[in-house]
């Protein structure tokens, strides 16, 4: 054979070792076969020494993937910790980087895999379809379009594309695994507020027209007239108008358990006008349980009064102000709606039954004088129903409260009025109270969110601070006159909002009133005047947020509980999720890496795979030298990066068909020059 029609390879060149034994028909095929190497003779392909190109491309596949799968960990390790904003934007930022760079390292790394995989497997002997499916996936795009191009669907090909999934698996979960949320943490707190078991500070006054007297009964009045006169916002709010907390009246007292309270837009929703003053309330979220107790009154027999002429109104007094008692069971006691006190009331109360005088003993008060924190023996008994709470064996009947009013400022004993009866008791509640601040400068916000019935040990129900003398004379004398005019008998603040809490029209003449109010809502609304005046008397200044001490405000009334304040904290939120497909596709990188590096060193040949210099060195049309067998392709295209080739016809046999291959730019003629002839 020629050297023409042997590429430029002489015979005995072709049947060197090492080459192959190539016969061509007069068709153009080839057919070739190994030369078995004689024994001694040197193998022609040397397997390539470690090079630091090489080195370094098995340390970077090996590192880099190692490096994300421990700043996943560390991401991880960040669950549940304090967001600081500067250093969440540096981790935010990071994120982002490597976010970006994995489907490109993912790319590298794994198309490294594959192109060593089909290297190797070339060696060891492959299909041609297994080889192309390989070198057509070194992509993304690339293995979806070989496997339509070559129309295989086995298990190769579904392999490929599944692990090529995870490269845009992996970019999207380190995007999405860290993000912030809030977080509740508690930390232990105390809570004060104020005792309602306390004396009633006017118990103690003579009745006299001392300086003192008169502010207190002036400032009493100035802030129960306020309570009043309050919007209808505040009247419904869970807080009075300052800031202190409400108690609702309880739902049932059948049974211990608790009982939810939700905002209701009825007036009558709360046990009092004003509410228990809370203090030293931390930033964040508090709940704590509240003691308190409320005058709760049932009320029957409620009578409007419309005959001229006629005494409807029963006739009591108070017999003397200093009088310790003892006081008649069943005769009404208290300052009537008259001028026997010099005072004319618009509406007056009466009751029934008080304390018996044995209870005034300063023997026996002495023993309880420390166990009751009273500031003496006698205010002890004068003043707190508290008294009563470890007696057994006291004979204790309820007691009923009488009301009666002049519903017209006409100064005459016969105008028309309205009159009720009432059973009054004691209630003891524990309430669940919610509070919230949100700066240390910031006015708290409570709410109470629950209640029931007191767990403690308290007194019997059936007396009540008006059961004290000392308590409902100052009561029964002054808080009719606390809003009203001095001796006009108009109708004052109090007995209008009897009749209309919303206080809508205020009007000194309610004579035509009163008529679509029922015993019911008749019972809240005296229970809320009441309580308000008797809460206000009890707290004085405090109830207006003053701190500073006097003869009114005593703090050995406040009740210290311990508290849970919980703060909603930003924290760190790690995406279980995202944060396992993060782990998973870092270590499938990573997986990648070290079998690239494997498969690198244990393929023996030279890397001939994918590069143009191939087609050089597997063209039957160019004469190479003998040593480009062993050569790379990257070397061989660096060593014969200036010639020149082409692909088009190289000549014909003797049949005149054509042959086609890649030989040398000047010896190969243009398919298009070709095709022009034709």
């Amino acid at each position: 054979m020629s050297q023409d029609n042997n590429a430029g390879f002489t015979e005995a060149e072709l049947r060197q070792p090492g080459h192959y034994n190539i016969r061509l028909s007069d068709t153009g095929s080839m057919d070739s076969s190994s030369t078995d190497l004689g024994k001694g003779q040197l193998h022609a392909f040397k397997k390539q020494k470690l090079d630091l190109q090489g080195l370094s491309a098995d340390f970077a596949v090996i590192v880099l993937p190692f490096g994300l799968v421990i700043f996943s960990f560390l991401v991880l390790r960040l669950d549940g910790i304090s967001v600081d904003k500067e250093i969440f934007a540096q981790w935010q930022n990071a994120i982002t980087v490597l976010a970006t760079l994995f489907p490109i390292l993912f790319a590298a790394i794994f198309g490294r895999l594959i192109y060593q995989t089909a290297r190797w497997t070339l060696e060891r002997g492959t299909s041609l379809g297994s080889l192309e499916q390989l070198m057509g996936s070194r992509t993304v795009g690339g293995a979806l379009l070989t496997q339509f191009q070559l129309r295989a669907l086995n298990p190769l090909a579904v392999s490929l594309i599944l692990v090529w999934a995870v490269s845009p698996l992996g970019a999207q979960s380190i995007l999405r695994m860290l993000g912030s949320r809030l977080d509740e943490r508690g930390h232990a707190s105390t809570v004060v507020y104020f005792n309602t078991d306390a004396e009633s500070q006017p118990s103690h006054n003579d009745g006299g027209p001392s300086e003192s007297h008169l502010d207190f009964l002036s400032f009493l009045g100035t802030m129960f007239g306020a309570a009043l006169l309050s919007p209808k916002s505040i009247k419904t709010d869970s807080m009075d108008v300052w800031g202190n907390v409400k108690i609702p009246f309880l739902k049932s007292y059948d049974n211990d358990s608790w009982q939810s309270v939700s905002w209701s837009p009825k007036l009558e929703h709360h046990s009092a006008l004003v509410g228990v003053p809370v203090v030293n309330v931390s930033m964040g979220n508090t709940t704590f349980s509240l003691e308190s107790s409320y005058i709760d009154l049932k009320c029957y027999n409620l009578t409007g009064i419309e005959m001229d002429g006629v005494t409807q109104y029963r006739d009591f007094d108070w017999p003397d102000w200093e009088s310790p008692g003892p006081f008649k069971n069943g005769t009404w006691y208290g300052f009537n709606n008259t001028f026997q006190d010099e005072h004319r009331r618009s509406w007056a109360i009466a009751l029934n039954r008080f304390v018996d005088v044995y209870w005034a003993n300063r023997t026996l008060l002495m023993q309880r004088a420390r166990a009751m924190r009273a500031s003496s023996p006698a205010d002890a008994a004068r003043t707190r129903p508290a008294i009563f709470a470890n007696e057994t064996g006291v004979e204790v009947k309820p007691a009923r409260l009488y009301f009666q009013a002049m519903l017209s400022n006409a100064l005459m004993w016969d105008t028309p009025g309205l009159t009720a009866y009432c059973d009054i008791a004691q209630k003891y509640v524990e309430s669940r109270v919610t509070c919230r601040r949100t700066s240390s400068t910031s006015q708290q916000n409570c709410t109470v969110t629950a209640q029931r019935p007191s767990q403690r040990h308290h007194a019997p129900e059936a007396i009540t601070p008006l059961s004290f003398p000392a308590v409902f004379r100052w009561i029964s004398k002054y808080m009719p006159l606390a809003t009203a005019v001095r001796n006009s008998g108009v109708c004052d603040l109090a007995l209008q909002y009897m009749d209309e809490p919303a206080l809508d029209t205020m009007n000194n003449d309610v004579s035509g009133s009163f008529i679509n109010i029922d015993e019911e809502m008749f019972s809240l609304r005296l229970s809320q005047v009441l309580n308000t005046y008797i809460l206000l008397g009890q707290m004085y200044l405090r109830a207006v947020g003053s701190t500073k001490t006097s003869n009114w405000v005593k703090d050995k009334w406040n009740e210290t509980t311990e508290v849970e304040v919980v703060n909603l904290v930003e924290v760190y939120s790690v995406t279980g999720l995202w944060m396992g497909f993060c782990i998973f596709s870092c270590i499938a990188l990573s997986a990648s890496g070290i079998l690239s590096v494997f498969f690198t060193h244990l393929a023996s040949g030279p890397d001939v795979l994918g590069y143009a210099s191939t087609l050089v060195r597997d063209s039957r049309y160019i004469q190479m030298p003998p040593e480009t067998g062993q050569m790379g392709g990257a070397d061989m295209t660096v060593e014969m990066r200036d010639m020149r080739v082409r692909y088009g016809f190289t000549g014909q046999n003797s049949k005149g068909q054509v042959w086609v291959g890649v030989g040398r730019e000047k010896d190969t003629k243009r398919i298009r020059d070709y095709l022009a002839q034709d």
